[in-house]
């Protein structure tokens, strides 16, 4: 597996050469977007070409220990908004665990 982290770069286009030049020089790996923040949506990534493995936004975890908190509540990230999250749980590429066989 081969992990590549992006930062900073809006354009699907790039990123999408980036993915294919990974996958050119290691054709028996998978790609995944292993670490990222303020990217193009994932749907447009996806309709790039960039087919991840996975993918994991820098996510803010303070956020996430009161859940009923305004903090907790917010769209707003420094790194991967909920806007993005939202764009990404849509896509029809994504598998939930729901989605998966039982393998007990």
């Amino acid at each position: 597996m081969i992990g590549r982290d992006i930062y900073n770069n809006g354009s699907e286009t790039d990123i999408a050469s980036q993915f294919k030049a990974i996958q050119d020089s290691y054709p028996n790996k998978m790609v995944t977007l292993s670490e990222f923040g303020n990217v193009a949506t994932f749907s447009r990534q996806w309709e790039a070409g960039c087919t991840w493995s996975f993918f994991m936004p820098w996510y803010d975890y303070n956020r996430t220990l009161e859940p009923g908190s305004a903090a907790f509540e917010g769209e707003d990230h420094e790194f991967a908004p909920a806007s993005w999250w939202k764009n990404a749980a849509a896509h029809e590429a994504v598998l939930w665990r729901e989605d998966l066989p039982d393998l007990k």
